[in-house]
Order: C-alpha cells, then structure tokens, then sequence
C-alpha cells in the first residue's frame, strides 16, 4: 500500500489531461455528448431559426439576440408558443445563441461591436 500511496502523490500528469481547475480532465463520452446537445435547449432554438429561414428561403442572417427572439415570434410562422416557451427569460435567447457559437462555430457566429453582440447564423446544409 506505501508503495501505491508513493506513485499517486508523484505521479506526472500528462500536460494533454491537465485541467486548470480539476487537476485532471473528465472523460467525455462522444456519444452521449452528441444525444445531450439533441435535446439541449439551444439546439432546439437553432431547429427554430432553420425552420424560420427555410420558410423565408433567406441566406445567413445577422441580428442580435433580442432581434432573432423577435424574428421567430413572427405570426407568420406560427411559432409564438414554441418560442415563449423555449426563451422564458430576456436573456435566454443570448445565452443560447452564445453556446451555438461555442458548440457550432461553422454554424453560428458573433461579432461584439459598441458592447452589442451581433448573430450571424448560416443555413443549414442538408
């Protein structure tokens, strides 16, 4: 048992397993990862915003977050309970469109200007 208790108190950890809170990085499953984002709420947004600029047959778009919230309550595509039930804060919609850009960049990107955060969302490529 010393001889354990040795190894662990000087093992080196790889500098690729670090993790600058933990010590050590969490093992992620990529599978289990991909079924979590299908039912994450900010992907269910981003179905949202495909179905919309399908319906408009519009290209990339670029609009704030309270600008796209807005642009899905639109009467046209009959999306209004969805979407309030989806953004239930005045902030949630950001949020969401923030970790797309983090989880999807190729997607969903974001340029910051005089402190206002702009959404660049591209079509989706079925």
């Amino acid at each position: 048992m010393a001889g354990y208790l040795h190894y662990l108190l000087n093992i080196e950890i790889p500098q690729d397993l670090r993790h600058p809170r933990y010590g050590i990085k969490a093992y992620l499953n990529d599978e289990l990862l991909g079924s979590l984002n299908e039912i994450a709420p900010e992907f269910r947004l981003l179905d949202l915003i495909d179905y919309c600029l399908a319906e408009a047959e519009k290209g990339p778009i670029k609009k704030t977050s309270t600008e796209w919230e807005n642009y899905l309550r639109d009467p046209d595509f009959g999306l209004r309970d969805q979407v309030s039930k989806l953004l239930y804060a005045s902030n949630t919609c950001g949020t969401y469109l923030t970790r797309l850009a983090e989880k999807l960049p190729k997607r969903v990107s974001f340029t910051k200007s005089n402190g206002t955060k702009k959404y660049l969302i591209q079509l989706r490529k079925d």
